[in-house]
């Protein structure tokens, strides 16, 4: 009973919050949205109302328990320009909630982005400021993104523009030089807060549009304590098909693995979870039994994570995607087995082996990618089917994703998400069996 009333106030607040915040933002770009002399100024974002429940497998119920979340999410985007000069800004405050009363609630603001650029002549543009930078072609695994963070709040049941638009940008200094038909781009980062960095960083690339062959290019250098490169080639093969190819190379295979024949780890005992931002912590300590597959101060080839991909739109608006996605620096069999033994005997948690196996990008070597986006079911309401085959391990990831054009600004989306596979695949060790997920999203 205390439990109903907790979930039903929580309920309350949250719709009063939402109304509050969607009057606001309403008024807001009304009021503002407009020309002071030489200053244009434009403001624009979404409110988003988003809940998340999971059903954890009956073989994990001695670990895991059922949950479900409650998200607000607003998202302002502002921006203040000239002719020659810009400030950008998008503040994006959440605020995340469970049903349970004994869990963590927590909100804050993230400042996404905050800067300026300047155009010093007609090809040369300056910024300075906190901007994101988010690169890739391919659709459901993107190797090339090299300045992609995971923040607290972020969620795989996003949709493509958001998962891309909705995360915070980098602090950085940097040039774009742009020709008639490239552009060339360079920019110096602060250290990377998010996974404890403490050195500098750099990044430059280059972008060319081959009009002749309908094709463009984009080759880009990333270093953070190693280099890493990225090409990125999409190309129109026919009048609606296009296929395109990503692909990244790094010195850094950068892999936790967990070390089961060392005898000071023989005794057994937990470690501390491994939590993203901590994993040089627990790498290096003496007590850790995990190493730390990391840099080999040389570009190597067979560090490779690349995507291979093909879209077709049919002339009723229906795509379809198909991705082969092979990642060189994932686990081998034999790590896997690593892994799965230290958990077995002790030697690590088995949260920590569900972490390291499901929650670290891309964990299984190859994969297929399915899409079929823009499928109508009656007027407004579309389907999206998405399967991802894990030719690895034998596992399976399954979605189907509802969506409901209620107007021009408002959209209403229902996911429901299916994870099948062995006690040891990548999608069988998720805890939970299925989930379901929606989204009430409103623009302004």
């Amino acid at each position: 009973m205390a439990q109903m009333h907790t979930t039903r106030r929580l309920l309350f607040v949250a719709a009063l919050i939402n109304l509050l915040a969607l009057c606001l933002c309403v008024d807001f770009v009304q009021a503002y949205n407009t020309k002071a002399g030489n200053v244009e100024l434009e403001f624009f974002g979404s409110l988003n109302v988003r809940a998340e429940g999971d059903k954890i497998r009956q073989r994990e119920r001695d670990t895991w328990d059922d949950k479900a979340k409650l998200f607000n999410v607003w998202v302002m985007n502002g921006k203040a320009s000239t002719e020659r000069h810009s400030i950008n800004a998008q503040l994006r405050p959440y605020m995340t909630s469970t049903f349970d009363p004994d869990a963590e609630n927590y909100s804050r603001v993230s400042v996404d982005e905050l800067y300026w650029d300047g155009r010093a002549t007609d090809n040369l543009t300056l910024t300075a400021g906190r901007k994101r930078i988010v690169n890739g072609v391919a659709l459901g695994h993107n190797p090339t993104d090299f300045l992609k963070h995971t923040d607290r709040e972020y969620s795989a049941n996003l949709t493509d523009e958001e998962r891309r638009g909705e995360r915070r940008g980098d602090n950085l200094v940097g040039a774009s030089y742009f020709f008639e038909d490239a552009t060339l781009q360079g920019y110096l980062l602060l250290p990377n807060s998010v996974s404890g960095g403490e050195n500098p960083r750099g990044l430059a690339q280059f972008s060319h549009r081959i009009q002749p062959l309908q094709a463009d290019y984009s080759v880009s250098a990333y270093y953070e304590d190693g280099l890493n490169v990225g090409l990125n080639i999409s190309a129109t093969l026919a009048h609606s098909i296009t296929a395109y190819v990503e692909l990244a190379l790094s010195e850094d295979r950068g892999r936790p693995v967990v070390v089961t024949n060392d005898r000071r780890f023989t005794g057994g005992g937990r470690v501390p979870p491994l939590t993203l931002g901590s994993y040089q912590d627990i790498l290096n300590a003496d007590s850790s039994p995990y190493k730390w597959e990391g840099n080999s101060n040389a570009l190597k080839l067979d560090n490779y994570d690349g995507v291979i991909g093909v879209q077709y739109t049919h002339a009723s608006g229906v795509g379809v995607n198909v991705e082969y996605w092979r990642s060189n620096t994932a686990y081998t069999r034999g790590e896997v087995n690593d892994i799965l033994e230290g958990a077995a005997t002790g030697l690590i948690s088995p949260r920590d082996a569900e972490r390291l196996l499901t929650r670290y990008d891309n964990m299984r070597r190859e994969k297929v990618f399915v899409r079929v986006s823009d499928i109508p079911i009656v007027q407004d309401l579309t389907l999206e089917q998405t399967a991802i085959f894990g030719l690895t391990d034998s596992s399976l990831f399954l979605r189907s994703s509802f969506a409901w054009q209620i107007s021009d600004a408002t959209t209403f989306r229902l996911n429901a998400n299916y994870f099948s596979g062995g006690r040891t695949s990548e999608y069988g060790m998720i805890p939970y069996e299925w989930q379901l997920f929606s989204s009430f999203k409103y623009l302004y």
